[in-house]
């Protein structure tokens, strides 16, 4: 049993160790990264990951017209936030969400015969329409629309993407 056990162990430490290099693994251990099997790290050299995700949202007025899009930034304040910082756990869930959904639209979405259904049914769509439904609308709103920006590189060489863009949906 002890050797059973270690063995599982070894072959999932084999894994992990091949998911952080580039090679023809990648179509086989791929499916395993959607379901949070095999880690991913990558915030050390030769390739540091220099990409972070903004949500911004925009309301839809009753007269048909459109607002401006605006940041859902959390707030970042208090005594404690060094020890506390529930912004940055706020944050964390948001890249996860990202994640997972981006995992799902490269894995799962291609093999399906209605991929929006799928993404848009999924958790952590769900999740970020819960995150962009909560924050306050203008008095006039009746729909509310939100957009995942990905923003990569550092300094002067950054660059934004389109990440996710929903569908406009219902505020009552």
């Amino acid at each position: 049993m002890t050797a059973a056990v270690l063995m599982v162990l070894g072959l999932w430490f084999l894994a992990s160790v091949a998911t952080q290099i580039p090679g023809p693994w990648a179509r086989v251990l791929g499916p395993l990264a959607v379901f949070g099997v095999l880690p991913g790290v990558a915030f050390f050299a030769p390739e540091p990951v220099d990409v972070d995700y903004h949500l911004v949202i925009r309301d839809f007025l009753d007269d048909g017209r459109s607002g401006p899009w605006r940041e859902l930034v959390p707030e970042r304040t208090g005594r404690w936030r060094a020890l506390w910082n529930v912004a940055k756990r706020d944050h964390q869930a948001m890249l996860t969400a990202v994640a997972s959904l981006a995992s799902l639209q490269q894995w799962v979405a291609p093999n399906a015969r209605t991929p929006d259904v799928i993404i848009q049914l999924s958790l952590p769509y769900l999740f970020l329409l819960h995150v962009a439904l909560r924050a306050p609308c203008a008095p006039a709103a009746r729909e509310r629309q939100f957009m995942i920006l990905e923003t990569r590189g550092f300094g002067a060489a950054r660059t934004m993407e389109l990440g996710i863009l929903s569908n406009p949906h219902r505020l009552d």
